[in-house]
């Protein structure tokens, strides 16, 4: 043990620290030189994530092991055609070996995102649980895409089908987008152009909105010169609902029961429109004349839902990503502005996980920088000093170059979580910076010259510091290198503490000495400005 004791000190002390003095002394000599180097560092950094060579992901769900099949049929389908439908989604599931068990509901779809329940014929639902996904080498995705390639030819009787992964992250569809106005036709209108304009995306599949087709209907319109007939929309209504559906004439009793005695037409009234057509329907004043002359019968569709939000129609439309897609990347180059400018009676909002992340990030700023400004607070206590506990701060930026090439390296993206890991980093930085600040302004009040007193500090406090960054690593690296789905969202936060505490550690030891330095000359030239050949009564700096 004292063998390696004495190797190891001889290493540290006769290896380490004599290597990193040498390069304290550099960039302390050439200060303005690391500070560009570093602010350098910082810019190329940020310039990956902006030039998406490090993605940005709001919440990342690599993997999951439920998942859900929603199935759409068009308005009016009977239960027994969904049910077929739903039964070929069950046989191309059960062809796979990931598939454990199978759910099914026909007739009813619970909707993932805000937990809405719909009850109808054209409606169905299949849940799939999967095997473990430390068990199978293939991802819920590759699953996804395997069914659909298995039941696409039947998929084309559907209205809709779509595939979400229930993974415990935000629910719903990866990119979601809420149209709200007052005309429902420039609204439809509005929705075929985003749609299309996702569809222009490599990557963006099962694209679509919530309005569902009707069914079928004849619509009757009064003819302008029917007024003089003295007939309203009101007569025709009643007399053509009479013909088709009937007129209760009369209610009789038999034995216990009431029937109810209803006249209407034959059915070749009620099954043909051009009998329909011929049809009379008696004025006001008792002259009968035909349905076709005094009204238009012509074919349309209704409408098989109505949504509206704060009374404003609404269509949604949604769209999922395939994996290595961020739906945060095609949302930050959809031409929105286009849109405004095209469709001015239209309100384009982002829902889904889009609103859930403009939620999160309307606190984390804030909490982000009521830390920055209690720690300077305490630091300005501790230190008696109001620029000093800057010259510690300014490391805390530079921290973000090591979570962003910690990413790039792992092959991961940025993620929510990863910015709530760089928000801890920055206490770790602080403390770290702590620790050298404390110790340099102990030598300075001693009466050790500035430059001296910073090698001093460093060579002192070198082994404390890589310590703490060498235990922190550590760990975290189990949390890094684990492979099952309950931790492996937590790996981007984990990565970011580790990742950015090691450029930190070496923007501390180096650019931090160099900071204060910087920080002794803008007071010299503020005192020297403020009071001229005064200021070089002040202690200069001494060379090393």
């Amino acid at each position: 043990a004292r063998r390696y004791e004495s190797a190891r000190d001889r290493f540290f002390f006769e290896g380490v620290v004599p290597v990193y003095l040498r390069l304290l002394r550099l960039a302390i000599r050439f200060r303005y030189i690391a500070l560009t180097t570093a602010i350098s560092a910082l810019m190329v950094s940020l310039g990956m994530v902006a030039g998406g060579r490090v993605g940005y992901t709001f919440v990342e769900v690599p993997d999951a092991e439920t998942l859900a099949v929603n199935i759409r049929m068009p308005v009016g389908t009977p239960l027994d055609t969904t049910d077929a439908m739903v039964r070929v989604i069950e046989e191309a599931a059960n062809a796979q070996d990931e598939v454990q068990v199978i759910n099914t509901l026909v007739g009813v779809q619970w909707q993932l995102g805000d937990g809405a329940t719909s009850i109808s014929t054209n409606v169905g639902q299949v849940f799939l649980e999967l095997t473990p996904a430390e068990t199978r080498t293939a991802m819920a995705g590759e699953v996804i895409d395997r069914i659909r390639r298995k039941v696409a030819d039947a998929a084309a009787a559907a209205d809709r089908i779509t595939y979400e992964m229930m993974s415990g992250g935000p629910g719903g569809s990866d990119i979601t987008i809420q149209l709200r106005g007052e005309d429902d036709h420039r609204l439809q209108e509005a929705s075929r152009r985003i749609q299309d304009d996702l569809l222009q995306f490599a990557g963006v599949q099962d694209v679509g909105d919530d309005v569902t087709s009707g069914q079928r209907e004849l619509r009757i319109e009064l003819r302008p010169g029917a007024s003089s007939t003295g007939l309203t929309v009101a007569d025709l209504a009643r007399q053509v609902r009479g013909a088709v559906y009937g007129i209760d004439a009369h209610v009789f009793a038999r034995g216990d029961e009431e029937v109810d005695v209803r006249v209407k037409m034959d059915d070749e009234v009620r099954t043909d429109v051009a009998a329909l057509e011929q049809l009379w329907v008696m004025a006001p004043g008792g002259l009968a004349v035909p349905l076709v002359e005094v009204a238009d019968v012509f074919e349309g569709e209704g409408y098989g839902t109505i949504r509206r939000v704060d009374r404003n129609r609404s269509v949604t439309v949604t769209a999922e990503t395939i994996e290595g897609v961020s739906p945060e990347q095609v949302i930050r180059n959809l031409p929105l502005a286009k849109w405004k400018a095209d469709f001015p009676d239209v309100k384009v909002i982002f829902g889904g996980r889009q609103q859930e992340q403009v939620e999160a990030f309307s606190t984390l700023p804030i909490g982000f920088a009521a830390a920055c400004v209690m720690s300077y607070v305490i630091l300005a206590w501790l230190f008696g000093s109001y620029f000093q506990p800057l010259m510690i701060m300014l490391g805390v930026p530079f921290s973000i170059v090591g979570v962003i090439w910690g990413h790039w390296l792992g092959g991961y993206d940025l993620t929510f979580l990863s910015l709530i890991g760089f928000v801890a980093l920055s206490g770790i930085v602080v403390n770290d910076s702590l620790i050298l600040v404390k110790f340099y302004n102990d030598r300075r009040g001693r009466g050790m010259g500035l430059n001296d007193a910073l090698i001093e500090a460093g060579a002192a406090r070198i082994r404390p510091i890589l310590l703490t960054t060498v235990t922190t690593v550590l760990g975290l690296t189990p949390l890094m290198l684990e492979q099952s789905f309950q931790a492996r969202f937590l790996i981007p936060m984990a990565i970011a503490i580790a990742a950015g505490l090691v450029s930190a550690t070496v923007l501390i030891l180096l650019l931090l000495p160099a900071l204060v330095v910087i920080g002794d000359d803008l007071r010299r030239l503020w005192g020297f400005l403020w009071s001229g050949p005064a200021i070089s009564s002040l202690e200069p700096a001494s060379d090393a």
